[in-house]
């Protein structure tokens, strides 16, 4: 290249303009002028690239400018914890990202002083009055380090990250903390537990007075004593919990609480008793700490006297009962006080401790962090893991806010309440898919009920079964969860403590022997057990419809998956023994699903110990639901990897869950499974229809469900686009993304461990952003009608519409790093796809039952599930009822709430079908009762499908007798009366006396319930089926003045009324009540009773008498008390036995036992007196010491002058 020879030069401006040297704005001269120059100026603030090009020569040169404008700045003044100026202390301003540099230093330097500060943008000094200021500081965000003179007693000291705008000037000031406190930095969060924990008791007192006040507000009856109905629910529930035998009949179990709690106040069997009975699980909890947990607690509630002695009348509101009763409770004081006392340990003692070399302040900063994370609802707006659970660094496992939980189930019910109130019996309960009611409860069971740490969670409702009337079930619920919610209080202050003392204990332990910085891991592998659709990458998980138990009478509402999450892990920890957690929880969309976390080990056990570079393969189980109304969401299964406080690794899985009626696999079919593609093709095929829902689009066959294969092509696409681990030196990643061209949307999810600073980012092709912008310290949401969950969640979910076949730029980077360990995260993209209209309907088949005269109203539930196309003109075709021949039955009649409808996209309405049977209806002669009707739903856009009825009608003439309840397998019942006489008596029990007998003709299997009413003397009388052996099988049966309910079996023909006739009760009086020796004492048995046959008499001195007369006398020749034992038998054989003490005297004052009054027992007392000694039986005048007056007295007597 020679002087003179042209150069060009090229200027790129922020905007992606090119600026060229031919323009009016950028002067270029030639190479060996006087003045190599060109000349431009910078129109705007932001990054240039120049470029000079040498005409000729293949030779150029580039580079970047960085143009600023306006700077702010940040001053403020350095104090010691008197609050006097500090001078000369170095002043530092780091890059937020460089926090973790910063903390490291901080730990170097405590045994240091000589540690490098990190490289920092600017430094200053702090003037005699402790101030400084830095200057020309460009905007973005900043932390400041103070690192004061090493003769001084004092530790350096960082600020909080702040964000410095252009011609900002923030203040920032610092107080610098004594050298001796080592563990300053850890005081914020050290508070932050304390205040968060008191919130939680202050909470969780509040949410029990809201419920005691407004519960004994629903119970209270002014003309009854109830102020003591906090202390009968209480023993209810410990009686439920103590219950011997669970697994007996419903029946049975009610008529043993009948004879504990009125039907009035109508208190069930504790959730906790009944529902793990409906679970079969009861024999896992039996027995366990959490049985005696419960009834500790309950006692506890029950032994405050003020609460249970509370009368409306004195206490209106919840804040008079916090003022005057809670706040007074040491449950309530005690809690505080504990919580207290914790954080003054580490306030005054564990905060001063040195600590040694290894000992690292980010990483125990970090996992006290997380311990704040585990008790607020949220972290900075972040949600947390899971509301009301934590593991301490020591490894427990705690529950907490259950109060706050049943608060909630309270009102629930009360709601419940106040609908039943209106009139709507159990018989009028809409079988509603979609809004579900479960209790959302704490215990877990044994590991080998269903699975290493799950929660038991009863799909619906149970107390009802020991009742008929769906009012006096919900007042039930009511009560149960009223007096839960003061059980709960109890526990959730005996455990809010614990949590604060496990973490103090800890953090003394690792300041004297550092665990943490020789403790890490990570996750090898998740495996979900999923099935994947082939030639897709649709996961999915099938869930199965539940079973439920013979005698339920309410709505099926859920369905759940229960699957396998097979998680290895391994410790690459430098140390033995890690205690090591795996947190397993799922959740919809961003919402979750479970109420806690699977936990492995459980709670009830230690956490697991890993050595260095051990690996391990564990089963987690997991749930998911199916939700009928919004069938096509995708689920989010997160797994933690927890070790002593730490949380190094995270996975995530996402998948669909697919409801199966059929399944040729017990849950969900494993990923072992090996399927040919015949079977795959079949297995495709299969339509998607149970009795509890079904779906039709207007490709589905007429009047078919959609099939699996149908239902696949419905979901949407989900695919991992990263998954990587985020660490200081490699800060930052991004991918490119292209949407398919049959979507309509696409959700960008992000996941990483909680507590972390990564932010999602995503960039359509015009650049445009949604996601955290940091120069403002906001979130931007640039693409229209995008979505962003915010960069404080986790997940991170960002949904953007109307995507189809576009290109995105998905970029994760982070504000800070809190340590150098590396951060996972992953990213996945889920499409939504184009979708037709889609009809939803739950259920599809019901079961119902009735009896003559009376209306029974069935409610469906109807919804545009595909979310995008409205549903048009919804028709609604009745078809007659007929039995299994097809013989119409005309006099069953239906109507319909409504027909000729639209029903909007993402909408639900409901249909409700009332069936009327006369009073005097005639039905075919045949024996079944159960007839079927179809119901027909027919659209313009979205298929037809059919609604099924199997109406069962129990037939009889009998005007006080109803079907109340009966299996769906009972196809039909004929009741008539039968006279007494034709009934087989042959192993009638002896001590029952029949009152009436009925034959009862049914057919099919199972059991129903059949009631009675205006029989007399009713609470007298049990049911006895007579079965074809003519054995006599005693029913459930239930009883009230007037009313009989049973429940029989099919294979039972005759059914009998019987009155047990009353055994002998033993028992005597006796004559003179105060007998003397030598006395005839007159024994009289006749209390005990009619019919009996013989009474046998022991007199305790040896004599023993049988006689069939119930008067006998005795007489004692000695003083003594006698036990007297009486055993009566009737003309039945039965035997009752009784025993008494009976005190025989000898003649008062005579003290020689002789049998008469003589000078000689003068004499005795005589002696008695001058001896001082007190012989009661000489004390003749019972003043309490023996005399002179005595021995008179004596004398006197003998003379027949007195009588004593």
């Amino acid at each position: 290249m020679n002087a003179g020879d042209p150069v060009q030069w090229y200027i790129t401006t922020p905007g992606g303009e090119t600026i060229t040297g031919e323009s009016d704005t950028l002067k270029c001269c030639r190479v060996g002028c006087p003045y190599d120059t060109a000349y431009y100026d910078f129109p705007e603030y932001g990054t240039y690239t120049i470029r000079v090009e040498f005409s000729g020569y293949a030779q150029y040169a580039e580079w970047t400018v960085e143009v600023w404008g306006p700077t702010g700045e940040i001053i403020g003044e350095v104090s010691n914890p008197t609050n006097d100026p500090v001078e000369n202390v170095d002043v530092y301003l780091h890059d937020a990202e460089d926090k973790w540099k910063v903390l490291n230093f901080i730990d170097e330097w405590g045994s240091d002083p000589t540690s490098s500060v990190p490289s920092y943008i600017s430094s200053a000094k702090t003037g005699g009055a402790g101030n400084y200021q830095l200057t020309e500081i460009i905007p973005g965000s900043y932390l400041v380090l103070v690192v004061p003179p090493s003769d001084l007693e004092y530790l350096p000291k960082t600020s909080d990250v702040y964000v410095i705008e252009k011609d900002e000037t923030e203040i920032i000031n610092l107080q610098l903390e004594p050298k001796v406190r080592w563990l300053g930095e850890l005081d914020d969060e050290m508070e932050n537990i304390r205040d968060l924990s008191r919130e939680i008791v202050n909470d969780d007192t509040q949410a029990a007075a809201e419920v005691y006040v407004d519960g004994y507000k629903v119970f209270y009856d002014p003309s009854e004593d109830w102020s003591k109905l906090l202390s009968v629910v209480l023993g209810a529930i410990n009686f439920a919990m103590d219950i011997a035998n669970p697994t007996a009949t419903v029946a049975k179990v009610q008529l043993a609480c009948h004879g504990y709690i009125t039907n009035e106040i109508a208190v069930p069997i504790a959730e906790h008793g009944i529902d793990l009975t409906i679970a079969a699980h009861w024999w896992n909890v039996r027995g366990t700490t959490f049985q005696d947990k419960m009834i500790y607690y309950s006692n506890q509630v029950d032994s405050i006297t003020w609460m249970k002695e509370f009368y409306p009348n004195t206490v209106d509101s919840p804040e008079d009962a916090l003022q005057n009763g809670y706040y007074t409770t040491p449950i309530y004081i005690n809690g505080l006080s504990l919580i207290d006392d914790s954080f003054e340990d580490y306030n005054k003692t564990i905060a001063y401790t040195e600590v040694p070399s290894d000992f690292s302040l980010s990483q125990t900063e970090n996992v006290l962090r997380n311990q704040v994370f585990w008790l607020h609802d949220k972290t900075d707006g972040e949600t947390k893991i899971a509301d009301g659970i934590t593991i301490t660094p020591t490894g427990n496992v705690y529950l907490f806010k259950l109060t706050q939980a049943h608060r909630d189930s309270y009102n629930n019910a009360k709601l419940e309440m106040e609908v039943a109130k209106a009139g709507q019996t159990v018989s009028e309960v809409a079988s509603t898919c979609g809004n579900y009611i479960s209790f959302k409860g704490a215990c877990t069971l044994n590991p080998h009920a269903v699975g290493v740490g799950m929660t038991v969670r009863v799909i619906g409702w149970a107390g009802s079964i020991a009742f008929n009337s769906y009012e006096i079930y919900a007042k039930n619920k009511v009560a149960k969860q009223w007096a839960y919610t003061q059980i709960y209080w109890a526990q959730d202050l005996d455990t809010i403590p614990k949590i604060n003392q496990d973490v103090v204990e800890w953090l003394e332990s690792e300041t004297n022997h550092p665990r943490l910085p020789y403790i890490d891991g990570h996750i090898v592998d998740t495996d979900l057990h999923l099935l994947q659709i082939p030639f897709t990458n649709k996961n999915i998980a099938f869930a199965n419809e539940p079973e439920y138990p013979w005698w339920w009478i309410l709505p099926k509402l859920r369905w759940w998956i229960l699957n396998t999450n097979t998680v290895t892990i391994e410790s690459t920890s430098s140390i033995d023994n890690v205690k090591t957690r795996i947190l397993c929880i799922d959740r919809y969309g961003n919402e979750f699903v479970s109420e806690m976390p699977t936990i492995h080990p459980n709670e009830a056990e230690p956490p697991m110990l890993m050595n260095r570079n051990e690996i391990k393969t564990i089963d987690l189980p997991y749930t998911g639901d199916f939700r009928p109304f919004n069938p096509f969401h995708w689920h989010y299964l997160s797994t933690i990897l927890w070790m002593e406080g730490k949380q190094p690794d995270m996975a995530i899985d996402v998948y669909y869950v697919i409801p199966l009626s059929y399944s040729p696999f017990p849950y969900t079919i494993s990923s072992e499974t090996i399927m040919s593609t015949q079977d795959v093709n079949a297995f495709m095929k299969q339509p998607m229809r149970s009795e509890v829902c079904a779906f039709t689009t207007k490709e589905s066959k007429s009047d078919s469900s959609i099939t699996l294969e149908d239902w696949g092509n419905l979901l949407g696409n989900c695919t991992k686009i990263i998954d990587i681990n985020i660490d200081p030196v490699n800060d930052s990643t991004q991918v490119r993304y292209v949407s398919n061209a049959s979507i309509t949307d696409v959700t960008f999810l992000m996941a990483t461990i909680p507590g972390s600073h990564l932010n999602l980012h995503v960039y359509d092709e015009l650049g445009r952003h949604v996601g955290y912008f940091p120069v403002t310290d906001s979130d931007q949401i640039q693409i229209p009608n995008a979505t962003y969950t915010g960069n404080i969640s986790n997940p991170e979910i960002i949904l953007i519409p109307d995507a189809a076949s576009k290109n995105y730029t998905i970029k994760i980077d982070t504000t800070q790093f809190t340590s150098s360990s590396p951060i996972p995260v992953e990213v996945y993209a889920i499409e939504t796809p184009v979708r037709p209209a889609v009809l939803g309907i739950s259920p599809v088949e019901l079961y119902p039952f009735t009896s003559p005269g009376e209306t029974k109203n069935i409610t469906i539930q109807l919804a545009e599930v595909g979310k995008q196309v409205e549903i048009k003109d919804v028709t609604i075709l009745q078809h007659d009822f007929a039995d299994k021949f097809g013989n119409p039955v005309p006099d069953v009649m239906a109507t319909l709430s409504q027909n000729n409808f639209d029903i909007g996209a993402g909408n639900t309405t409901s249909l409700t079908i009332t069936i009327n049977v006369p009073e005097n209806i005639t039905l075919p002669d045949v024996p079944e009762t159960r007839y079927t009707g179809n119901i027909t739903i027919e659209t313009l856009n979205a298929g037809t499908i059919n609604f099924t009825i199997h109406l069962l009608v129990l037939e009889t003439d009998l005007s006080n007798a109803k079907l109340t309840f009966a299996e769906p397998n009972v196809t039909g019942i004929h009741l008539s009366s039968t006279d007494l006489s034709d009934i087989n008596e042959t192993h009638k029990l002896a001590e029952v006396t029949p009152q009436s007998a009925y034959t009862v003709n049914s057919t099919g299997e199972g059991s129903f319930t059949l009631q009675f009413t205006d029989i007399p003397d009713a609470d007298t009388i049990t049911a006895y089926g007579i079965n074809a052996t003519d054995h006599w099988i005693e029913l459930d049966t239930s009883t009230t003045a007037d009313s009989v309910t049973f429940t029989t079996d099919v294979e039972n023909s005759i059914v009998v009324f019987g009155s047990l006739s009353q055994p002998p009760i033993a028992s005597f009086i006796y004559t003179p009540e105060n007998p003397v020796f030598n006395q005839t004492i007159t024994f009289d048995a006749s209390s005990s009773g009619e019919n009996i046959t013989a009474y046998k008499w022991n007199f305790g001195d040896g004599t023993t008498t049988a006689t069939p007369d119930p008067v006998i006398t005795h007489t004692y020749v000695s003083p003594d008390v006698y036990t007297v034992t009486l055993t009566v038998t009737d003309n039945d054989g039965r035997t009752n036995t009784t025993s008494r003490n009976v005190t025989v005297r000898g003649i008062r004052g005579d003290l020689n036992h002789d049998g008469t009054l003589t000078s000689a027992d003068v004499v005795i007392a005589l002696d008695i007196a001058v001896s001082g000694k007190y012989v009661p039986e000489a004390d003749i005048d019972k003043n309490g010491y023996v005399n002179v007056l005595d021995a008179r007295m004596i004398m006197q007597a003998a003379a027949d002058a007195i009588e004593l």
